[in-house]
């Protein structure tokens, strides 16, 4: 036999989660393990055992200290099985940490798409921020994997050239570059916004209006599961609809189920002192009262989405001229005087206003109140993405 090397040096073996640990029909167990040196000149040589040390009863081991440019044999033992060999293994070095991989930009979440592997030194790890990363996004390291978790705010569009250093415990890092471009939509008339609904399983308002849910409405992941049950809605004590004759917007999407009854978005009053709303009569409408409950109207002459179709409706205010849009396309029009409403508006309701009266069956999305604004007034492309929320 020839004769040995020097075994010692900056390398270790560990047995971490998930593919490390010492397990039995994937439970972990204590074992046995060994590491063994395998003469490569002299195959019929026996093996030279090098280290040993028992694995934990979760199934983690180390064995530190091992020539890095040496390949050994890892065994593992467990009583009453047979053993575990990985042939040809080449320790981790302790005194340098490597990384791999690389990240990009996520466009559709203003995040950071991609993984970096840290690999060297001794687990476990941790992060420095030197070249600062957009105002929403934050590393997380789990095991060896690096990523970049959250999602950036429109103050931070830009290009972002960052820099993360991870740590290993025994003192060895590296550097990892994140070069990511923020593109945020802003709204321009976010400071007109009275009301804007995502439903993402709840009633979250993103300006910060109070909503409740009395009737037991389901909320989906985005949208508004609206089923036709009597009284059905969710309302707010909030003055989302102060209009005192000024312009709006009223818009959110709609996929009908049925075409029953209606959906109403209107002020917390059962003379209806403003509405905006669909019924199977009346098709899509707007209507208003003034202080000596005189009425206007507009409406889209009976016509409403078909069923099954998922539509962007919009209903705006320009300068008394009230126009009703179908996934951008004029439906409906007409004079709404200047008019102020009969009473105070102490709140506002999305569903059916009346409770023996039904809602709806369909499902609500995206919903958005501005006042002040009106967004649309001529055919126009509807939005593709969420409104941005500042």
């Amino acid at each position: 036999m020839s004769t040995l090397p020097d075994f010692t040096g900056p390398g270790y073996f560990a047995g971490e989660s998930p593919d490390g640990l010492t397990t039995v029909a994937g439970v972990p167990v204590p074992a046995d393990v060994r590491v063994y040196w395998r003469d490569p000149a002299d195959p019929a040589a026996p093996d030279v055992l090098v280290a040993q040390t028992a694995s934990a009863a979760n199934g983690t081991w180390r064995i530190v200290g091992l020539n890095p440019d040496l390949q050994y044999v890892v065994r593992g033992r467990k009583a009453g099985f047979d053993d575990v060999s990985v042939v040809g293994a080449v320790p981790t070095r302790m005194d340098a940490v490597t990384a791999t991989g690389s990240f990009a930009t996520n466009e559709d979440s203003n995040g950071v798409d991609g993984m970096v592997l840290i690999e060297g030194g001794l687990p476990p790890y941790t992060i420095a921020v030197l070249a600062p990363l957009p105002f929403g996004l934050e590393p997380v390291i789990a095991g060896h994997e690096l990523t970049v978790a959250g999602q950036a705010g429109v103050e931070d569009n830009g290009l972002w050239q960052s820099t993360l250093r991870v740590t290993a415990s025994n003192g060895p890092w590296v550097d990892v570059a994140v070069q990511v471009e923020i593109v945020v939509e802003a709204d321009p008339y976010w400071s007109s916004v009275t009301a804007l609904l995502q439903f993402k399983g709840d009633l979250q308002d993103e300006t910060g209006a109070p909503w409740s849910n009395t009737s037991n409405v389901e909320i989906g992941s985005n949208a508004l599961m609206l089923t036709g049950g009597l009284g059905q809605n969710v309302r707010t004590s909030s003055n989302i609809f102060n209009i005192l004759g000024l312009d709006f917007t009223v818009e959110f999407f709609l996929t009908l189920n049925a075409q029953i009854p209606a959906l109403c978005i209107l002020c917390e009053d059962s003379s209806r002192v403003f509405a905006v709303a669909l019924s199977k009569g009346e098709g899509a409408f707007v209507t208003v009262k003034n202080n000596k409950n005189e009425e206007s109207y507009v409406d889209t002459g009976k016509v409403l989405p078909q069923i099954g179709q998922r539509v962007h409706l919009a209903f705006t205010r320009k300068d008394g001229f009230v126009r009703i849009f179908f996934d951008g396309i004029l439906k409906g029009s007409g004079s709404i005087a200047a008019q102020k409403p009969l009473v105070p508006e102490t709140g506002s309701v999305i569903g059916s206003s009346i409770n023996n009266y039904p809602a709806v069956n369909g499902s609500l999305e995206e919903f958005r109140v501005t006042i002040g604004i009106a967004r649309y007034t001529e055919n126009f492309t509807p939005p593709d993405k969420p409104f941005p929320s500042r």
